[in-house]
């Protein structure tokens, strides 16, 4: 049987991603959320989370949005005089004029002060990390850094996970331009294909609140993804082909 990774990021962002990812995983096929640690909504989305004990809960390493966790004397580099963290467009700037996206040592120290958060909120080690806004090279290392320095279960960037991000868990972004809401089709005509036993999407549902608006760009796709994830004919033809949904951990244990 195929099996199938439906993950969501940005859980605690904002109130309404929060109840749009919560009812994503009620109402359809969402398996496991990533939690945004450091946002003002986290504790309450976390308390939340906890009405539904099958949604998987890992940490979103995030150092472009709201305030850092860590001193900010710390990490001077990462954020302003107020300890808010400096803009994933600020980031993509430098990388833009050939500079250092970066500071690799006070993202390690902000990724571990996250991580401890994490457990402190949750009660528990998050199952997985992975990153936030920046898929870069320098951000990847120092997740697999914090994931073998802390002993975490998952981190889907590591060599050693059962699971690695495949370039097909965003790809449904690209999708929704040429082929609109199709969304059964995503999957019935073999855009989102099953090659590998196990498989990952990777989608943003949530639904736009004032916040969310003010803060990010990434609105309209979040009510797609919501869209697709609760779909009642996705559903059914993921039963109807023997696609198993399961979480990170599910498959770990399995492989181990």
């Amino acid at each position: 049987m195929k099996k199938l990774i439906v993950r969501t990021d940005d859980l605690g962002y904002t109130e309404g991603v929060t109840y749009g990812i919560l009812a994503a995983h009620r109402d359809g096929i969402v398996t496991t959320t990533s939690v945004m640690i450091n946002m003002p909504f986290s504790k309450k989305a976390i308390n939340l989370a906890k009405q539904y004990p099958n949604l998987q809960l890992g940490l979103h390493v995030n150092v472009t949005n709201g305030n850092c966790v860590a001193p900010k004397e710390s990490v001077p580099n990462l954020v302003d005089a107020e300890g808010v963290f400096l803009s994933s467009k600020y980031r993509r700037k430098l990388a833009e004029e050939g500079k250092q996206v970066l500071p690799v040592e006070e993202v390690y120290v902000e990724a571990v002060a996250q991580v401890k958060l994490f457990e402190e909120l949750v009660g528990c080690k998050p199952e997985y990390i992975d990153i936030h806004a920046l898929e870069i090279s320098d951000f990847m290392e120092v997740v697999k850094r914090v994931k073998n320095d802390c002993n975490l279960n998952v981190c889907i960037y590591s060599d050693d996970s059962p699971v690695r991000m495949k370039d097909q868990a965003l790809a449904h972004y690209s999708y929704y331009g040429k082929k609109g809401e199709k969304f059964l089709e995503y999957f019935s005509e073999n855009h989102f294909k099953f090659e590998d036993d196990v498989e990952v999407l990777i989608c943003h549902p949530g639904f736009i609140d004032y916040q969310l608006s003010k803060t990010s760009t990434f609105t309209d796709f979040r009510l797609l993804d919501y869209a697709m994830v609760t779909d009642k004919s996705v559903i059914a033809w993921l039963r109807e082909n023997d696609i198993e949904l399961v979480d990170f951990n599910s498959v770990k244990k399995e492989m181990v």
